[in-house]
C-alpha cells in the first residue's frame, strides 16, 4: 500500500512542478500555448531519459536512490520559482547582447527555450521514480504489480493537473504553490524512510534531509518577494548592464532597492501590476502610473484619455446616433464607463467583467478610482461579474451599442473572444440600428524593417467578421486602432463638425479611418 501511495503522491508533485514552470515561463513570453507545449515536450523527453538511467543502477539500492531523488526534488521545488525569476532577470539584464539573434521570435519567446534547464532536471528525476517504485514493490511483496503502480501513477498526474491549475495556483502565488508541492515531496521522504514494513529506519538520513529542506524553505519564503520584485522592476525599467560580475550583480540589486515596490495582484484570471512613474519612459512626469495585465500595458494616466476618447467619441460619431443602452464587455477598470457617462443621452450601461478583483480595484484603489471618477458607483452603471462570451450567448437584452475592450489574443482563452462564434453571438444583442466597437491588433508597418505578416491581424479579424455576416466595418486610429461595425446598411464616416468640444489633440489625430468600408467588406 505504501508504494501505491508514493506512486500517487510523486506523480502529483511531478506534474505540478511542470505546471508551475510553464506558468512562470508564460509570464516571460506572454504566450500560453508556446510555454505549455515547449515545457511539456522537454519534460516528457527528460522523463524518458530518467527512466532509462534506472537501468544503470545496481540492484537492491532502490530505496536509497528514491530517498535521494525525493530530497533533491524537494529542494528544487523550494527554489524553483525564484531561480526562474533570477535566470530570466540575468538573461535580460546581463546577457541581452548575446540574444540578439533571437530578435525575430518576439519579446520573451526565446527565453522559453533557454530556461528549460529546470524542466529537464525535474523531468529526469521524475522519470526515475516509477521504475524504482515498481522494482521496490516487486522486491517488497514478491509480486509483479506493474499495472497497478502505473495506474495509480496516472491518477496522481490527473489529480495534480486539476488541483494545481484550478485550486492551488489561483489561491496562492507561484512561489508558495511550489513550496507546498515541495512539502508533499518532503512527506514522501518520510514515507520512504518509515512507511514500508521491513525497511530500516534511517534517522540520520531523515535528519539531514529535514535540515536541508527547512534550511532552504525559510530563506526562500523570506527573500522570494525580493527576487520577484527585482525581476518585475528590471522588466518594466528595461535595465541593461553590459558587464557580468559579482560587483555588477550587487550594484544591480542595490539599484533595484532604490525603486518603490511594484504593486502586484495575482488573481485566478490574471496578474495585475500597478507601476509608478519611476518606471515610465517619461519619468519626469511626476504622478503618472500604469496598469498592466499579465505584464502587457492596459492604460497609463498620461495615455488613457486619448484611448478612451477615441473609442467612445469615435464610435458614437461614426454611428450617427444617440444610443440609450450600452453594453461594455471587459473594461473593468471603469475608465471606459467614465467616458460614456459624459453623454447624458446614455441611460444605462451594463458592464461585464470576468475578474471580480478588477472591479474591487477600480472601486477601492485610490489612483484607479480617481482616474475613473468613481464611475462604477454611478447608478446608471450595472456591473455584472462573469464571462462576456457566456453573457452575450444567454442574455435576452438588446443594446444600441456594444464596446468590446479585451486584451489582445495572446492565449487560447482570449483568442475565442476574436472568433467567428463570438462575433456571431454579438450580433444578436445589438439592435437593428446599433453598432459595436472593439480594440483590435493592427499591423501598420511603421517600423520600416519589419516584414509584413501574411495575413495581417486586421485581415484575420475582418475575415472573421465577414464569416459572421458582418460586412459594414471600418478600422480607424493611426495611434490607437479600433474596429467599428454597424448593423445599418450605410457607409460609416466621421462627421468632424459633430465631435464633442472637449476632445484632446491626440484624439482628434486618431479619428482617421485606416481601412474603409469597401476594403473591410472584401477582406483577403
Amino acid at each position: 500500500m505504501t508504494v501505491y501511495i508514493l506512486s500517487f503522491l510523486l506523480s502529483f508533485c511531478s506534474i505540478s512542478y511542470q505546471f508551475v514552470i510553464a506558468r512562470v515561463l508564460m509570464q516571460f513570453s506572454n504566450d500560453e500555448i508556446l510555454s505549455q507545449s515547449v515545457t511539456l515536450g522537454f519534460y516528457l523527453v527528460a522523463m524518458g531519459l530518467g527512466s532509462q538511467a534506472v537501468g544503470l543502477l545496481k540492484n537492491r539500492h532502490e530505496r536509497r536512490v528514491l530517498f535521494a531523488l525525493e530530497t533533491m526534488l524537494s529542494l528544487v521545488g523550494l527554489i524553483l520559482v525564484p531561480l526562474l525569476y533570477l535566470s530570466y532577470t540575468f538573461l535580460s539584464v546581463f546577457f541581452y547582447k548575446y540574444l540578439s539573434f533571437w530578435s525575430g521570435w518576439g519579446q520573451g519567446s526565446e527565453k522559453v527555450f533557454l530556461l528549460q534547464g529546470l524542466t529537464v532536471l525535474v523531468g529526469f528525476l521524475t522519470g526515475m521514480e516509477l521504475p524504482l517504485l515498481i522494482k521496490l514493490q516487486e522486491r517488497t511483496t514478491g509480486q509483479n504489480s506493474f499495472n497497478r503502480v502505473l495506474g495509480v501513477n496516472y491518477l496522481g498526474a490527473l489529480a495534480g493537473s486539476f488541483v494545481v491549475s484550478l485550486y492551488l495556483i489561483p489561491v496562492l502565488d507561484l512561489v508558495r504553490s511550489s513550496v507546498m508541492i515541495a512539502l508533499l515531496n518532503f512527506i514522501a521522504i518520510i514515507m520512504i524512510a518509515f512507511g514500508a514494513q521491513g525497511w530500516r529506519r534511517r534517522w540520520g538520513a531523515v535528519v539531514v534531509a529535514s535540515a536541508l529542506f527547512f534550511g532552504a524553505a525559510f530563506p526562500t519564503l523570506k527573500y522570494s518577494d525580493t527576487v520577484e520584485q527585482a525581476y518585475i522592476k528590471s522588466f518594466y525599467s528595461e535595465i541593461r548592464i553590459p558587464e557580468f560580475s559579482w560587483a555588477a550583480i550587487r550594484n544591480f540589486f542595490r539599484y533595484m532597492d532604490d525603486f518603490n515596490d511594484i504593486e502586484r495582484y495575482v488573481t485566478p484570471y490574471q496578474i495585475i501590476d500597478i507601476v509608478s512613474d519611476d518606471f515610465m519612459k517619461s519619468g519626469d512626469d511626476r504622478g503618472d502610473f500604469s496598469l498592466y495585465l499579465n505584464m502587457q500595458p492596459q492604460f497609463s494616466r498620461l495615455t488613457q484619455r486619448a484611448y478612451h476618447e477615441s473609442m467612445v467619441e469615435g464610435a458614437l460619431n461614426l454611428s450617427g446616433s444617440h444610443p440609450k443602452e450600452i453594453l461594455v464587455l471587459g473594461a473593468g477598470d471603469g475608465l471606459l464607463a467614465a467616458e460614456l457617462l459624459k453623454h447624458p443621452e446614455i441611460q444605462k450601461i451594463v458592464l461585464i467583467e470576468l475578474d471580480p478583483f478588477m472591479i474591487h480595484l477600480s472601486r477601492e484603489h485610490k489612483d484607479v478610482k480617481e482616474l475613473n471618477r468613481a464611475s462604477l458607483f454611478d447608478p446608471r452603471v450595472e456591473v455584472v461579474v462573469g464571462d462576456a462570451f457566456n453573457y452575450i450567448r444567454r442574455t435576452d437584452r438588446v443594446f444600441d451599442g456594444v464596446f468590446v475592450d479585451f486584451p489582445f489574443p495572446v492565449s487560447y482563452e482570449l483568442g475565442k473572444l476574436f472568433s467567428v462564434e463570438f462575433y456571431s453571438a454579438l450580433q444578436r444583442v445589438i439592435s437593428p440600428k446599433g453598432f459595436f466597437v472593439a480594440d483590435i491588433p493592427v499591423w501598420r508597418g511603421l517600423e520600416g524593417t519589419e516584414k509584413k505578416p501574411e495575413p495581417t491581424p486586421q485581415d484575420i479579424v475582418l475575415s472573421s467578421l465577414h464569416a459572421a455576416g458582418l460586412n459594414n466595418a471600418v478600422v480607424y486610429g493611426p495611434i490607437e486602432a479600433f474596429l467599428f461595425v454597424s448593423k445599418e446598411n450605410r457607409r460609416p464616416a466621421f462627421d468632424y463638425g459633430a465631435l464633442s468640444p472637449w476632445l484632446g489633440n491626440t484624439t482628434l489625430l486618431n479619428l482617421t479611418i485606416l481601412i474603409g468600408h469597401r476594403e473591410s467588406a472584401n477582406p483577403r
